[in-house]
Order: structure tokens, then C-alpha cells, then sequence
């Protein structure tokens, strides 16, 4: 077969693999970058598989409350927050972008992921050494949010983050906790810790939930 090309098509067939090899080398080393962004300091207590037991130390956010799915609430609450740290909706400097992005259940009822009318709470995490004294301050739809010290069990998501992997990496950390004699106390956090082009098995996304105090 090889005797049948032409030097035009060698030549494109060598481009196209040398774009090919090229463009998977840049999505590596993209990839990559985005493991070394900073995060909320935590000390693992346990860990078990997919499971894992975290001691957070405290740490600031900027949140939103968002109305929709749950795919239509991070987008919306992620550009709401982006246009924050990027200084697009306010004057000064842009923040650093930290990980992972949250998303939780607002308010005292539950509901479904998919459900169009639910509200969600989207959050950043505010980069290490700044206070709400020193950040710019916020427009109306972001507010500047103390996450206090707190037990968390999390679990990592198997597959890509759609509405069918986060309900059942929630269920099986529930029953991670249930057989452990844990409690768990509030809802669930859904934590992405990369951009929407990283795919699995690259991606990391986790589902969190408070653990209350003392363990049983």
C-alpha cells in the first residue's frame, strides 16, 4: 500500500500524525498544569479506595445561588464567579483560579440534578492569605463565605461527571459513611477539579459531605 502514495499524501499522512502526537502532548502537559493549581489545605484521616476521610482547614469562598439542572447551575454560577476573579464584573486585578469548583443543593429541600426549577450554590475557593477585608469587593449576586474547619468524606467519581455518576458516587459514599456508624450532615458538595476539555481517566471530580462530630 505504501508503494501507492503519492509524496503529497506521505506527506499529509506525516502531518496529520505529527499534529496528532502534538496536540496530545499539549493536552498532557494542560492537564498537568492544572494538577499544580492551588486547593483548600486538608489532612487525610483515611483512606479506602475511592474513599477518602479529610480534615479541612478553614478557608474562604465566593459563592452564588444559581437556579436550574445542575448542568445549567454550574455554567451560570461558574461565568458569574469567573467574571469576579477575572475582574470582568468588577475594577482591579484579576485572582489567581483555584480548585476544585463546588456545587451544592441549595435550601432545606432536596431535589433532583436534572430538575430545571432547583437552586444550587456555586463556589470558589478565595486563593491562601486573602481576606474579605483585602478582596475587592463583589457585585450583588456573589457573596464572600467562611468555610469553617470541618471532617469531610469524599469520593471520587468513576467516569465522566454526568447526572448518573454524581447520583451514584453520592450513594456509595452515603453507604461509606452509613457502615462506618458516621453520620453525615448536609448536602452533598460536587467538586470539579478541572477544566470541561480534560476527560476521564484524566479528570478529577468528587463528591463531598460533611461528617459530624465526634465520630462514632
Amino acid at each position: 500500500m505504501e508503494s501507492m502514495m503519492t509524496p503529497k499524501t506521505k506527506k499529509a499522512l506525516i502531518g496529520g500524525g505529527a499534529a496528532l502526537a502534538a496536540g496530545a502532548i499539549g493536552y498532557g502537559l494542560y492537564a498537568r498544569s492544572e494538577t499544580k493549581t492551588e486547593s483548600p489545605a486538608f489532612r487525610p484521616v483515611r483512606t479506602d479506595g475511592i474513599f477518602e476521610l479529610r480534615r479541612y482547614a478553614p478557608y474562604l469562598v465566593a459563592e452564588t445561588v444559581v437556579t436550574g439542572s445542575r448542568k445549567q447551575a454550574e455554567k451560570d454560577g461558574f461565568r458569574i464567579l469567573s467574571d469576579y476573579f477575572f475582574a470582568k464584573s468588577r475594577d482591579g486585578d484579576k485572582l489567581d483560579m483555584t480548585v476544585p469548583v463546588t456545587a451544592s443543593i441549595e435550601g432545606p429541600g432536596a431535589h433532583d440534578l436534572d430538575e430545571e426549577g432547583g437552586r444550587w450554590a456555586v463556589r470558589f475557593v478565595i486563593p491562601n492569605g486573602m481576606t474579605k477585608g483585602s478582596l475587592p469587593a463583589p457585585p450583588s449576586e456573589v457573596a464572600l463565605r467562611d468555610m469553617p474547619e470541618r471532617l469531610i468524606a469524599t469520593a471520587l467519581v468513576e467516569g465522566a461527571p454526568n447526572d448518573a455518576n454524581w447520583n451514584v458516587t453520592m450513594e456509595k459514599l452515603d453507604a461509606w459513611i452509613a457502615e462506618r456508624g458516621w453520620t453525615g450532615i448536609g448536602a452533598h458538595e460536587l467538586a470539579s477539579y478541572n477544566s470541561p476539555i480534560i476527560v476521564p481517566p484524566i479528570r478529577r471530580d468528587e463528591v463531598f459531605r460533611a461528617v459530624e462530630e465526634p465520630l462514632g
